[in-house]
């Protein structure tokens, strides 16, 4: 599986979603899990490490993948998404939010468990998402929902 079939073409735009969120990707773990909007994320230092290091594990995948993002380096995102991105969705909460509140099952297994089997499937460690998302997987078993496993 490539990273554009598990996530879509706008690879550009996944590490923001994978980190922040709008609707369907990162967000979901950071507005979910920490029960924030968007804004707030960047101002929780450990909330900001996670979504750092989610950048970076994007990008790896990114890179086994052979898929060129926009801008070329992880470190070049970290300053796009924290000065232009996050601030004109400061006050959304991702769709996951929502989903959990509805009792319905998330999209982390397509998103943040895809970057994390793309990166281990290489035989490197992708420590974050991987965890992410089995954090989420166990909000959604607690509140009764039943997973969507890949």
């Amino acid at each position: 599986m490539s990273l554009e079939d598990a996530i879509g073409s706008r690879l550009d735009l996944v590490a923001f979603h994978r980190v922040s969120g709008p609707d369907r990707f990162q967000g979901y773990v950071g507005t979910a899990s920490v029960e924030v909007p968007y804004g707030r994320l960047p101002e929780i230092p450990d909330a900001r490490t996670i979504m750092d290091a989610v950048i970076q594990e994007v990008y790896i995948a990114a890179d086994i993948q052979g898929i060129a993002l926009d801008p070329p380096e992880a470190g070049q995102y970290r300053r796009l998404f924290y000065e232009k991105l996050v601030p004109p969705t400061a006050a959304h909460y991702a769709s996951m939010h929502a989903d959990f509140q509805r009792r319905r099952p998330t999209e982390v297994e397509a998103i943040n468990g895809a970057i994390a089997r793309i990166v281990e499937s290489a035989g490197q460690s992708c420590p974050v998402n991987r965890m992410l998302t089995r954090i989420i997987h166990a909000r959604e078993l607690s509140l009764g929902i039943a997973p969507r496993y890949a």
